[in-house]
């Protein structure tokens, strides 16, 4: 009888860690598709985060723009191509003639000026590029230059989108510079 009574514990612990190992097998790609599942998930949680700083980012700018409508008003200018031309030509001259007279060459002379033909941004702006090609004679002229198009106080503000000059520029007696500039109008 005892020995029954051992079959039928070993066959019942036998039974028992079979349904385990069963239970295991079925349940296993269950537990890895909920693995897969919650890295997922926060994958999409991080990007819904991301995603909602950038909504109300756009929703404050919305709103700053809803309260006052105008503040955008002095970036967007009506003009044509030719009065932009003659406003950078005008400002050259007007540049060279002020300092004719230095110890020290201050000179700026333009070369090329080619605009693009307006195109819609993603905001809604009609916005164009002017490219421009300048002789620059020492480095303080190329800074003066620079705050030209991007002063507050002047009739048209440009946007500088990128820049590059030569490194070497002070002791150069003339370099050439291509500034790409940006404006936006009705």
């Amino acid at each position: 009888m005892s020995v029954i009574q051992t079959n039928k514990k070993f066959i019942s612990y036998l039974i028992i860690l079979f349904s385990f190992f069963i239970i295991f097998l079925v349940t296993l790609n269950q537990y890895e598709n909920l693995q897969v599942n919650r890295d997922i998930k926060n994958n999409l949680d991080n990007e819904l985060s991301l995603k909602n700083k950038k909504l109300e980012a756009n929703n404050e700018i919305k709103k700053l723009l809803k309260d006052n409508p105008k503040i955008t008003d002095k970036f967007v200018v009506d003009f044509s191509e030719g009065e932009i031309i003659e406003y950078i030509f005008d400002y050259a001259q007007d540049y060279n003639e002020r300092n004719q007279n230095n110890e020290v060459l201050s000179k700026i002379d333009i070369n090329d000026i080619s605009l693009t033909e307006w195109s819609i941004n993603d905001f809604g702006f009609m916005q164009s590029n002017v490219n421009l090609s300048v002789d620059i004679y020492n480095y303080q002229s190329m800074l003066d230059l620079l705050d030209f198009f991007v002063s507050p106080d002047s009739k048209y503000n440009f946007f500088i989108d990128n820049f590059n000059f030569p490194n070497e520029v002070i002791e150069l007696w003339s370099f050439n510079i291509n500034i790409p500039l940006k404006i936006y109008y009705n």
